[in-house]
């Protein structure tokens, strides 16, 4: 199948699924991205399951696009976005960080490197206006932007703040509940109107 009728397929099917979506169906039955995009990797189908999470807690989105589905200014995010599964692997990303979190934050030049040797889960934007966390949750984004936030205020080195991630998350695997976890630990600005 070539490009063009892939990206009319798959923009033919996720008008289908929102629309019967908005008309109260079931969602979780109709997969996001059409099956002709090629083999899918063993285990769950992470594009899904963080498209319904997603809608269930914010609502419809504002923007389908041919790899991601977008929500705008929905507190404390400036922006959701939920990846195609096979669009990651294009990027060489691990299929459960179709997730991404976006807030308005002003991150200074020294403070991006910095980040860079925290997490790859963490990035800033080209112009240092923006930090985005991908995952496979909103809680696992919650604490990588937290974190980001102590490293640029000092709180915390990159590696201290490398290592409370990892017991974080091991916590958290085991039943443990952190309030690095549970939202944003800062207050971000309120996000700009979208152009």
């Amino acid at each position: 199948m070539n490009e063009a009728n892939r990206s009319r397929g798959l923009i033919a099917l996720l008008a289908a699924g929102l629309a019967g979506l908005l008309t109260g169906c079931e969602m979780s039955n109709s997969p996001l991205w059409s099956q002709n995009s090629g083999p899918r990797p063993d285990g769950p189908d992470w594009a899904n399951l963080s498209l319904n999470l997603m809608v269930d807690k914010y609502g419809p989105p504002d923007r389908i696009e041919l790899s991601r589905v977008v929500w705008l200014n929905r507190p404390p995010w400036k922006r959701i976005a939920v990846w195609d599964d096979m669009e990651l692997q294009q990027f060489s990303l691990a299929k459960d960080q179709n997730l991404e979190d976006t807030i308005a934050y002003s991150v200074p030049r020294d403070k991006r490197v910095a980040l860079r040797h925290f997490n790859g889960r963490v990035s800033v934007s080209a112009d240092g206006s923006e930090i985005s966390a991908r995952s496979f949750s909103e809680a696992r984004n919650f604490l990588s932007l937290n974190l980001a936030d102590e490293i640029i205020r000092g709180a915390k080195t990159p590696a201290e703040a490398k290592a409370f991630d990892a017991e974080t998350l091991k916590l958290a695997d085991a039943g443990k509940s952190s309030p690095y976890m549970s939202g944003l630990l800062f207050t971000p600005p309120a996000p700009a109107a979208a152009p």
